[in-house]
């Protein structure tokens, strides 16, 4: 079933099974999902929705864009998928993965993928069948986003039990290409942290899942709440909107920023 609705705010929201990731890709939104029967690739262009099944696709999660093709983590598996073609084009095996979650791709092809439950941050080329691990965390990585010389990984915490539940809430983290050194954004412990997108220069919306809110990020400020959103996974923005996908609740809400 799908629903659309639209208020004063501008908020728009489709009812979907398992939705988990979003990004903003040449004008339009898109999120992966998944049910019982199989999975599927939507978008949403500010006029309509569209749903895609996908062969092959089993439990999607983190996606990002490249030139035509959207990466999408699949559990121990990376899929590239055509948006022209509407189907999967080549699957990379990441050797070594447990559960795959966001994934992040810069100008030049080269991707990150985060594997939640290994703490390792894999690293590959979208024109190679080799994904190999770049470096291990001691927190379990979820959100990625590559800006410019640094890795921002969004943390859901440490010391986790198998129902997800963590000793210690997750921070935002930056990781510099320059010199190979991981530290914290800001050392402050906010929740279970989910998603990341850039607003702008040193400034970034990040989500807390099970806090339901989301949050502004700013170099050398305190962390502070954008907003409230129910159970906002791995977010995705345009200039002006914000793709908020929801898992938990069984849907996806676009709204303005």
């Amino acid at each position: 079933m799908l629903l659309f609705s639209a208020c004063a705010t501008r908020t728009f929201s489709e009812k979907v099974e398992n939705a988990e990731s979003c990004i903003f890709y040449e004008s339009k939104f898109y999120f992966a999902n998944f049910e019982n029967e199989g999975a599927f690739i939507n978008s949403y262009d500010s006029k309509r929705w569209t749903r895609y099944f996908v062969e092959g696709l089993e439990r999607p999660k983190g996606i990002a864009a490249f030139e035509g093709f959207l990466l999408i983590n699949d559990q121990t598996q990376i899929h590239i998928y055509s948006l022209q073609r509407k189907r999967i084009v080549k699957t990379l095996k990441v050797p070594g993965a447990i559960s795959l979650n966001d994934i992040a791709i810069d100008e030049k092809g080269n991707f990150f993928s985060a594997d939640s439950k290994a703490q390792i941050i894999f690293a590959g080329h979208i024109s190679s069948p080799l994904v190999t691990p770049y470096f291990n965390v001691d927190f379990i990585p979820n959100g990625l986003l590559i800006d410019g010389d640094n890795l921002l990984i969004s943390s859901w915490g440490r010391e986790m039990d198998e129902n997800w539940n963590t000793l210690h809430r997750g921070k935002l983290w930056k990781y510099s290409f320059g010199d190979n050194k991981l530290n914290p954004f800001h050392p402050k412990e906010l929740g279970y942290l989910d998603g990341i997108a850039k607003l702008s220069e040193n400034k970034y919306l990040v989500s807390a899942k099970r806090e339901n809110r989301l949050y502004i990020f700013e170099k050398d400020k305190e962390p502070r709440v954008h907003s409230s959103a129910l159970g906002p996974a791995d977010i995705g923005v345009s200039n002006s909107m914000v793709c908020i996908p929801s898992y938990s609740h069984e849907k996806v809400e676009i709204r303005e920023l």
